[in-house]
Parts: structure tokens; sequence; C-alpha cells
């Protein structure tokens, strides 16, 4: 760990979600000696153990000793994170996160908390880690977004993110959203709605992890494919299309439970 990079060091920090995310962050910070105890919460008893936690937090007793709330939650758990710690988190304390969006976080930060809050985002995912590991940020970009945050509490995130051997970046929240929704959620869910367009077609026994799904195509080969397939590709897309039109109304209409439902079928 990049321990001669961190100025401060054994402090107590919280983690909110100790899965994949927020699990790597407690055992990585321990290893780092960043932090001489990690306190954990997490809606699964066993998660907390395989996070390597220091212990359990017991809220609010906790909350006065606490110098870094990491609230490795979906957006939702943020938001409802961030009402709990405004009445009872230390007036020193500095927050931050690790969700895919920014925007609608930071413009919802309770009054007494914006300039200790610094929004992140880790950009590591689980394509070759299973379990919390505390090299998985290692040589990783680790997305800022302070948006007003005072410079004492952005440094002791960037001194957090060091500890974990990733770099940090800043930029705004809006920028930040700007870029996830065109090189990460809407591929996502893009994927989702390709999945179910082959999902009824038995062909060669192919199974979803070894669909032929390809990245960095030649153009002039795939050019001509298309051509030569443009019947069957333009059925694709038209199938495509109305269920990107779902998509969309259930985007305009804040429809959950019927995005959670595209995404699920």
């Amino acid at each position: 760990m990049a321990g001669e990079l961190v100025e401060e060091m054994g402090l107590t920090v919280a983690v909110i979600g100790t899965g994949l995310v927020g699990g790597s962050i407690a055992q990585g910070l321990l290893e780092s000696g960043f932090a001489t105890q990690v306190l954990g919460e997490d809606m699964l008893p066993e998660a907390l153990i395989r996070a390597k936690v220091s212990r359990r937090l017991n809220l609010p007793s906790d909350a006065e000793n606490v110098q870094i709330w990491v609230l490795a939650t979906p957006p939702d758990g943020v938001l409802e994170w961030l009402q709990r710690l405004a009445p009872i988190a230390s007036p020193d304390a500095v927050i931050t996160d690790t969700t895919s969006v920014k925007e609608s976080i930071c413009m919802n930060v309770p009054e007494n908390l914006r300039s200790r809050f610094v929004g992140g985002h880790p950009l590591a995912g689980s394509l070759t880690h299973e379990k919390s590991s505390p090299s998985l940020f290692a040589d990783l970009h680790w997305i800022l977004t302070p948006n007003g945050a005072d410079e004492l509490a952005v440094k002791r995130i960037e001194q957090m993110v060091f500890a974990l051997d990733a770099i940090p970046v800043h930029m705004t929240s809006a920028d930040h959203d700007r870029h996830m929704a065109t090189l990460s959620h809407l591929p996502g869910a893009l994927a989702s709605l390709f999945s179910r367009l082959g999902r009824d077609l038995a062909f060669a026994h192919l199974s979803p992890s070894n669909w032929p799904v390809h990245a960095g195509l030649n153009p002039d080969l795939w050019g001509q494919v298309l051509l030569q397939n443009r019947g069957e590709v333009q059925l694709a897309i038209d199938s495509l299309r109305q269920q990107l039109d779902v998509l969309e109304q259930a985007l305009q209409s804040q429809d959950s439970a019927a995005i959670k439902k595209i995404l699920e079928e």
C-alpha cells in the first residue's frame, strides 16, 4: 500500500455497506495503516465478517469518534445515511460516498454537511474480483466531486484514496454524471435489453457468458457483416427501439418499479 503518501494515519473510519467496494475499502485502510479502526455496518452480518472490519458500528455512540464516513451503499442509501448523520456526525468528521451517480447526491447533502462532504466514485468493478480485496483499487482512478467542500475535507479524502493505491481525479458532479451516462449507465441498460433479444435463441448451446459480442470491431469487416445481414439487424434494431421506448417512458415518469422490471426480465 502507498503508506508513504499518506500524511494522516491511524484514523477511525466507518464504512456503511461492506460489499465488494466497501469491504475492499475497509481491508485496504486497515492494511495500509491509514485506519487503526474500521467500524462497519451492513444488512448482512456475513458481509461484515468478509470485510474484516474491527467491529460493527454502534450508533449513535460511535458517531462522535468517527473521523471519516464512507457511504458504500446504492444511491438511495447514501441519501438516507446523510440525513441520519446530519444531527450526529462529529463537527470534524468528513463524509464521502462511492456511488456512480453524483449530481443527485451532491445536490441533496444536508446544509450542515456540505463543507465536509466529498463525493466519490472508485472506478473499480467485479470483472476480476469476486470478493473484497485490499488491492481492488490499485492504480485505478477514483473520481472526486468536491462541489464546495472545504480544503481539509478534500485533502483527507484524497489521502484515503492514496492509502488504497488509487489515483484521485477531480471533476464536477455534472461532468461525472454526463460521462458515466455515456460510458456506463446507458451501456449497462442496453446490455440488459440486448440479452433479452437473444434469450429465446438456442443456438449452438450458447450461454449469455459467451455470446458473440465484440469490442474494437474492424470497421471494414463489420460494415460488410452489417450490410450482408441487414434484414435481421434491422429487425433487431426495431425490437430494441421498442424496448428503449418503454425504458424512456419509465425514466420520464420516474417509475422505479417499471425500470426494475425492465432490467430483471
